[in-house]
């Protein structure tokens, strides 16, 4: 078995992909492009659980007879409400392509993306984990923290371009900017307090009022493709990117007594909005990256290939919360040694230099995370594809890890983070994925690590260690446009340390299992319908823990129609 070199996702370190590096997975996110040469496209639309709806049409044309010049409209619209009291949001979303053949070896693509989403009463912290003496309280889940009056805007737009020139020999040149703006602007009320068992008192609370822009310049450009060296073809390639990225945030503030909140048991969001301070900038900051890199893909024997790079990245941030100069270079080397026609294995190292966009309570951005990862593994391919496998050990040391408090940075809807040094993770993953017969295909796999601090704390420990999944999907030999399937997710025990009515105290979620399923049937060949249920069973879990905690979606059900044509 081959293990391809240019897949989409890559398990582990990322430095020689990304340039920053980070221990986890990562996706290659590849833009839609005008690529059909005949009229094509899609329609699709659902309808859920708290009348949430959606609709998206795709359509690609060409604007030429020899379709040498190609067009494509994405386009769509949804909104809904939420199992919370009074949340609602709705979104509309437009992504325009053009792409063109200038000669039979050079493209050029060009694009706009835009997006708008309104929210209505969304919601900032949680609800109360304890009773002031210190009992854990259990309010239903569609009670919503937030105030009839709280709203979040985003709107976001995106211009893009790329040239791609291609050789006779197999090489490649690719040049691809973007320009990128958004805009923010969210009044919200975070309820601060332990009530009263009796009387329902006890919760004040204070808003932030908070408008932004995001503004964001990327250039990157490389040239890869084949080199021949002792009579073996290898890979190679070589690049360089730039970006510029502006973020300025104003902020307003309210403050709201215990008694004017009231009996937090009869809270239904009817609080009068009272005047804002004067505006303020907690955020003005611009963070700039530039990068060199360069990467081959050896072929050394026959069952031996190997990828090694590196990558230069000099990272600054300047402003009112930011004032950082790093520079890195992210070496990466990975072996791959094909056993025999099933079995590969695989070892890989990559340094790790990550900038972070999280700040800490003192609203200054915490530096990037530097460290050194390694990964190994085998994978296996049998009956031509019908069952794969694969398993992977994994060590990560890193130093200015961002961890997730349970504070908010004052006068912000945004959480703070501390920087935790010396951390270590390490752990194991399998996955198996095999097609029993024509009609029934199943996966399982599953993940356990550990992951802790120099001071032996754990990090996080509000992420489940150990998870476990099972997916299947059966289609009916007595009615083969019907498909069945459907799959459960099982995570282990979690907790975490917070402050609480009595003074430090431990938040605890047991393990659970979440269980979804769905149906699709196949109308014509160009029409389906496919209904998903999800949480199944209604399980109750948290999606957060701490002192104000946030309950994950009850169970949920929704009807999508998509038509081909």
């Amino acid at each position: 078995m081959k293990i391809c070199l240019q897949d989409t996702a890559y398990r582990g370190a990322t430095g020689l992909m990304t340039g920053t590096g980070e221990p986890s997975a990562a996706v290659n996110m590849v833009r839609k492009h005008a690529d059909s040469k005949t009229v094509t496209g899609s329609l699709s639309g659902s309808y859920g659980s708290w009348d949430k709806r959606r609709v998206v049409a795709d359509v690609s044309a060409p604007l030429t007879t020899a379709g040498n010049v190609r067009t494509r409209v994405i386009t769509g619209y949804q909104d809904g409400n939420s199992w919370l009291d009074r949340y609602g949001k709705r979104k509309k979303f437009f992504t325009g392509a053009l792409d063109a053949d200038l000669t039979a070896m050079t493209t050029l693509s060009v694009g706009y993306d835009y997006q708008q989403a309104h929210t209505s009463s969304p919601t900032w912290g949680g609800v109360p984990t304890w009773y002031a003496d210190g009992g854990r309280t259990h309010f239903d889940r569609s009670f919503s923290p937030a105030p009839d009056w709280s709203y979040s805007e985003h709107k976001a737009n995106k211009v893009f371009a790329s040239l791609a020139q291609r050789f006779d020999n197999g090489w490649l040149l690719n040049a691809t900017g973007t320009h990128a703006e958004n805009r923010f602007d969210s009044k919200l009320m975070y309820a601060s307090g332990f009530p009263d068992r009796a009387t329902g008192g006890g919760v004040s609370a204070f808003g932030g009022w908070n408008k932004g822009k995001r503004k964001l310049d990327s250039l990157d450009m490389y040239a890869s493709g084949p080199v021949t060296v002792f009579e073996r073809q290898h890979t190679l390639m070589l690049g360089g990117s730039y970006s510029k990225q502006n973020n300025h945030y104003i902020n307003a503030q309210s403050s709201f007594s215990a008694d004017e909140v009231g009996d937090y048991f009869r809270w239904n969001g009817r609080i009068a909005e009272k005047p804002w301070s004067p505006w303020v900038d907690y955020s003005n900051d611009t963070i700039r990256k530039r990068s060199l890199y360069g990467a081959a893909r050896i072929t050394l024997a026959d069952p031996l290939h190997a990828i090694v790079g590196a990558r230069y990245t000099h990272w600054r941030a300047s402003g009112t919360t930011a004032n950082s100069d790093k520079s890195r270079i992210t070496p990466y080397a990975g072996l791959i040694y094909d056993i025999n026609d099933s079995w590969s294995g695989y070892a890989s190292y990559t340094s790790i230099f990550q900038p972070q966009s999280v700040r800490n309570i003192d609203k200054r951005y915490i530096d990037p995370a530097t460290g050194n990862s390694y990964e190994t593994g085998l994978k296996g391919d049998w009956l031509n594809g019908r069952l794969t496998a694969s398993v992977a050990l994994f060590y990560t040391r890193q130093d200015n890890v961002a961890v997730r408090t349970s504070e908010y940075i004052p006068g912000t809807d945004e959480m703070a983070w501390r920087a935790a040094n010396d951390t270590v993770s390490k752990g194991v993953e399998f996955e198996l994925n095999g097609k029993l017969t024509d009609d029934w295909l199943m996966t399982v796999g599953g993940s356990r690590f550990m992951a802790q601090a120099g001071d032996h704390t754990a990090i996080n420990p509000w992420m489940p260690r150990t998870t476990l999944k099972l997916f299947t999907r059966y289609r009916l030999p007595i009615l083969p446009a019907l498909t069945l399937g459907g799959g459960v997710n099982w995570q282990n025990s979690t907790w975490q340390d917070v402050a609480g009515p009595q003074g430090a105290a431990r938040i605890h979620q047991g393990s659970y299992a979440l269980v979804d399923l769905f149906g699709r049937y196949q109308v014509t060949q160009r029409l389906a319908v496919q209904a998903n249920v999800n949480n199944l069973f209604d399980k109750e879990n948290f999606d957060y823990l701490g002192a104000y905690a946030v309950y994950g979606a009850p169970r949920s059900v929704s009807v999508a129609v998509n038509y081909d044509f």
